[in-house]
C-alpha cells in the first residue's frame, strides 16, 4: 500500500519525509531551509508543546491548519455544551465563515531537492514495522484510508 500523500506531494513541488522521531526535532530541522512551516491543528497537551517549540526555534513563518473540524473548537463555543440544539444554533451561525473551499496553491519554490533522513514512504506496511506502534489491537479490515477513498466515501454519501 503507498499513502496518497507519497503519490501527491511530489506533483505539489512538496517533499515528504516519514522520520522516526519527535516533530520538535524534524521540523526545527526541515525549518532551517523553509520560508513557511504548515502544521495541523491538534488539541492534545503535548501536540500544543510541540507547536510552542516549534515556534520558538524556527525562524520562517509558522501557520497552523484545521484538518479535523471546520469550525475551530474555540470559536464554536466557549463554554462546555450539554445539548446538541444550543450548540446547532452557534455552529449554524458561523457555518459559511468557515465553510470556503482552500485555494490550491503551489510553492514559489519546490522543495523536492531537500535532502533529508526518511523512512521508506513507498511501503506503508514497511514503514509500520520500523515504528514502535502498539500492534495489539489489529487493524480494520473493513476500512480504508486514504484522500481516493474518502472521495469515494464522499460521492456515495452525496448520492
Amino acid at each position: 500500500m503507498v499513502l496518497d500523500a507519497a503519490i501527491s506531494a511530489p506533483a505539489r513541488k512538496i517533499f515528504l519525509a516519514v522520520r522516526k522521531v519527535s516533530p520538535e526535532i524534524a521540523v526545527t530541522e526541515l525549518a532551517k531551509e523553509a520560508a513557511r512551516v504548515v502544521t495541523d491543528r491538534g488539541y492534545l497537551k503535548i501536540q500544543r508543546q510541540w507547536r510552542q517549540n516549534i515556534a520558538k526555534k524556527i525562524n520562517c513563518l509558522f501557520v497552523q491548519g484545521e484538518s479535523d473540524v471546520i469550525i475551530p473548537v474555540e470559536e464554536a463555543s466557549v463554554k462546555e455544551e450539554y445539548a446538541a440544539a444550543t450548540f446547532r444554533s452557534k455552529i449554524l451561525s458561523k457555518i459559511n465563515y468557515f465553510l470556503i473551499p482552500p485555494q490550491e496553491e503551489l510553492p514559489i519554490l519546490s522543495s523536492l531537492t531537500w535532502q533529508s533522513e526518511t523512512l521508506p514512504i513507498e511501503d506503508t506496511e514497511q514503514t509500520i514495522k520500523q515504528l514502535k506502534i502498539d500492534r495489539s489491537v489489529p487493524k480494520a479490515n473493513f476500512f480504508s484510508g486514504g484522500t481516493a477513498t474518502a472521495k469515494i466515501l464522499l460521492e456515495a454519501f452525496i448520492s
